[in-house]
């Protein structure tokens, strides 16, 4: 392209960009998460210490490559502790462009230093490394594939001025297209300075990464190769400094070298890289928080139509600085108090983890509790020869207990110790104690203890309760403050399920002081039982004359106990299509189910399917779980078989309605039964469970016992992972029907929900396989959302005619549950 060409090209680029709507701002998933400690440069560190912890610092841990190539392919990513560490989400560094080549080829014949994407159209790098017009831009997807884009223009940030390079030294490229999420390759936020600043003025530095190339083995092969840790140095304002971190970061950090500038400096976000700078030297680069306006500036005049991505860190507050709540704090003491006498304590609000220290005053006659703010008694001996009356002052501190790496945070205030001939009140250790009690609880069992200390050292205490024990219920130890349940005493959580009691501490001193407290005590129904049904439906012919439906009974209890059961009609009518014989049912202790009857009428003629419900109400010694409801529908005979055949498998065809899930074969067809729980069998598995199965589809519960199994064709007794049944049978999994995934949450790489294995069975069950073998396989499905599960996700929107970006959101949910 000649010079004319570029200039009329950047023309037409220029004008067509003011006919175009306002450059639209890049959005980023909201960065709150539950790691984040509400303050954003704890967050930083715990995002980075997270991922190193117990991980041994090694070529092969910090590499991002394990095979690096050109401009045209041999790019491997490497399984390191930056991409796929258990328990941590995946950084992407797509966005960071390995290799680049200069157009005209360069006085380094053809390679130079790469750039880092901030929007689908732009990069950055270094100016004094920078690409000219022409240059190839190449970028490697988390599955290898190489991705470029052309060069087609570019501007510098602020002035051009060798003593301020350091500061301006950002060069913004116009690529010819966008890169999109097709691509597999992503663009990277940079935070505003302003709001940085506020959430990390309070620290001296945090910790970042940067990419960092090889050291050169042949001539034109740097590239960005590993992950590497430094500290970044405070907030300035133009430039960032960086500075070698202590053990064990220090153990991922390397010394740069010639080929890193331009290089991107990351900080870690709730699991996104966001940029802050690029390499300029060894020591500092232009710091880009600063100079987002600039860089937006550059952007809209290059075109492409986009400015930077906003961050949201709504989520995070200032770093918490502990007050003392008053400057000065004055306590009366008995100057006969003993050593290690309470004197009193001073507080602090505004944050938590605080030390306590005297830093001045009489360090001989007091302590203080460095984690409780506590005041006590030295030394009883000097203590007592203090003349009385007479005052005493300490100095204490308060400080934030930090890391490191943060700026010393604390106040100071002053106390006053007045010294007394005087009684001083017994103290509860608390205000309020909050305690419980079984109700199988017999006489004698201990509910708790509360105690109360006195200052006056010759004073004894006693405790009794003064409030609240209607019918002596509970007794108190006048000496121990232990409560325990009182003789002859039985507790019922049904007829009172909490008492609140008031206990004092009495001292014995010439004027008697006291204090009070408050005692809730809740009785607890532990060792109670569970009742659930055994699944949520089912269904049964019209000639089966009656069908047991299983209670299912959980937990250690050695009550017999009782559950109400209502029937709400549906389609079927109560005394026309089904009879109910009672409306409860009783459970003996230590059973582990027990079957309600329902008589089934078998009505004459054609009849369509119809169905009823029952619930599971007012539990008596017992608690109700889930499922709590059970749907019965009751099936026609006569249109459930073809005509003629005797009744064989081959003698007439086959319902119409039957739900195909998996085809094993053409010609056989292996029947699975709706009701897959044996009624005789205790602690029987969930719905859905089939042998091989891990989990349930339908409920997510474990599998744990054998299922019944009927076969049509070839006397097939079971379905196992063993058996090699070939490409011509058919399954029929009628109690499959039902799964759905149920969530109304989008679902994406990274999650963990019960609703991701739902997903994973559906896209198991429907053709489009997570896994083979392991975890995500069939009957193997996972709560994580990982590469395996987008990857089956994208098949299935291809092929339903979705957009293809492996995100479950409402349009995929819908079709999936549909089919």
């Amino acid at each position: 392209m000649t010079r004319f060409m570029k200039i009329v090209f950047c023309l037409l680029i220029t004008f067509g960009l003011v006919l175009e709507v306002q450059a639209e701002t890049l959005p980023i998933l909201q960065t709150c998460n539950d790691l984040n400690s509400t303050n954003l440069s704890t967050q930083m560190a715990y995002e980075i210490d997270s991922r190193i912890s117990g991980v041994t610092a090694s070529d092969s841990t910090k590499k991002l490559f394990s095979a690096t190539g050109n401009g045209s392919g041999g790019w491997t990513r490497s399984s390191t502790v930056w991409t796929i560490k258990e328990g941590a989400v995946s950084l992407d560094f797509t966005g960071a462009s390995p290799w680049s080549v200069q157009a005209g080829g360069g006085a380094s014949g053809g390679y130079v230093g790469a750039g880092t994407l901030i929007s689908p159209r732009h990069m950055v790098l270094a100016r004094h490394a920078g690409l000219d017009d022409d240059s190839t831009v190449v970028f490697v997807d988390n599955s290898n594939n190489i991705v470029t884009r052309t060069i087609i223009g570019q501007k510098t940030v602020g002035p051009i001025d060798p003593l301020l390079i350091a500061e301006h030294d950002i060069q913004v490229l116009l690529l010819n297209e966008d890169i999109t999420e097709e691509d597999g390759i992503t663009y990277y936020p940079i935070i505003d300075f302003d709001t940085f600043k506020e959430y990390v003025q309070t620290v001296s530095s945090v910790p970042v990464i940067m990419l960092h190339s090889e050291l050169p083995v042949e001539p034109n092969t740097l590239r960005e190769d590993k992950v590497i840790i430094k500290n970044m140095t405070g907030t300035p304002s133009t430039t960032v400094g960086y500075t070698t971190p202590s053990s064990p970061r220090s153990d991922f950090n390397e010394t740069l070298v010639g080929g890193d500038s331009g290089n991107p400096i990351f900080a870690v976000i709730g699991g996104r890289l966001v940029l802050v700078s690029t390499v300029f030297s060894a020591s500092n680069g232009p710091f880009h928080t600063n100079f987002v306006s600039e860089i937006n500036s550059a952007m809209t005049s290059l075109g492409g139509g986009y400015q930077v991505a906003d961050l949201d860190l709504s989520c995070f507050t200032p770093q918490p600085y502990p007050v003392f709540t008053s400057d000065t704090f004055n306590f009366d003491l008995s100057n006969t108090s003993s050593t290690g006498s309470e004197v009193g304590t001073v507080t602090t609000s505004g944050a938590e983890g605080v030390t306590y220290t005297i830093t001045a005053g009489n360090t001989d006659l007091f302590d203080i509790g460095s984690s409780t703010g506590i005041i006590t008694v030295a030394d009883e001996d000097l203590l007592a020869q203090q003349s009385v009356p007479s005052t005493k002052s300490v100095s204490v501190k308060a400080e934030k207990t930090s890391n490191t790496w943060q700026w010393p945070l604390f106040s100071t205030a002053t106390v006053n110790v007045d010294l007394v001939e005087l009684n001083i009140a017994p103290e509860f250790s608390s205000d309020t104690y909050n305690l419980s009690i079984a109700e199988t609880a017999t006489a004698g069992a201990s509910v708790g203890t509360v105690s109360a200390t006195d200052q006056n050292s010759v004073d004894s205490i006693s405790y009794s309760i003064t409030a609240g024990n209607t019918g002596n219920i509970f007794e108190i130890s006048s000496t121990t403050g232990a409560i325990t349940l009182a003789s002859g005493v039985t507790l019922d959580y049904d007829v009172t399920p909490s008492y609140t009691l008031t206990v004092q501490a009495l001292d014995n001193g010439s004027s008697p002081l006291s204090d009070t407290a408050t005692v809730n005590i809740s009785v607890t129904t532990s060792g109670r039982p569970n009742l659930y049904f055994s699944g949520s439906s089912t269904s049964v012919p019209e000639n089966s004359g009656s069908i047991n439906v299983p209670i299912l009974v959980s937990g250690t209890y050695a009550k017999d106990v009782s559950i109400n059961i209502s029937n709400s009609d549906g389609t079927a009518i109560e005394n026309t299509d089904y009879t109910i014989s009672s409306s409860s049912a009783s459970i003996s202790a230590g059973s582990s189910f027990v079957n309600f009857s329902v008589g089934i009428v078998n009505r004459s003629g054609d009849q369509s399917s119809r169905s009823f419900t029952l619930t599971l109400s007012s539990a008596s010694k017992a608690t109700i779980t889930s499922p709590s409801t059970y749907t019965v529908t009751i099936t026609n005979v006569s249109s459930s078989s073809g005509g003629g055949g005797g009744g064989g498998s081959s003698g007439g065809g086959s319902s119409s309605s039957a739900n195909t899930n998996t085809t094993l074969n053409n010609t056989n067809t292996l029947v699975v039964q709706n009701n897959l729980l044996n009624p005789l069998v205790p602690n029987v598995n969930p719905p859905g469970c089939l042998v091989g199965y891990n989990f349930s589809p339908l409920t997510g519960q474990p599998c744990t016992s054998s299922v019944l199994v009927s076969n049509s064709i070839n006397n097939l007794n079971a379905l196992s992972p063993s058996v090699n049944i070939n490409n011509t049978n058919t399954l029929q999994n009628n109690n499959l029907v039902n799964l759905k995934v149920n969530t109304s949450t989008t679902l994406r790489t990274g999650a963990k929900d019960i609703s991701v294995r739902q997903l994973q069975q559906l896209l198991n069950l429907k053709g489009y396989t997570v896994s083979t073998s392991g975890a995500g396989s069939l009957g193997n499905e996972t709560t994580y959302f990982g590469p395996a599960t987008r990857n089956a996700l994208i098949r299935f929107q291809k092929d339903n005619g979705l957009t293809s970006d492996g995100i479950f959101g409402p349009k995929s949910r819908e079709k999936l549950n549909s089919i």
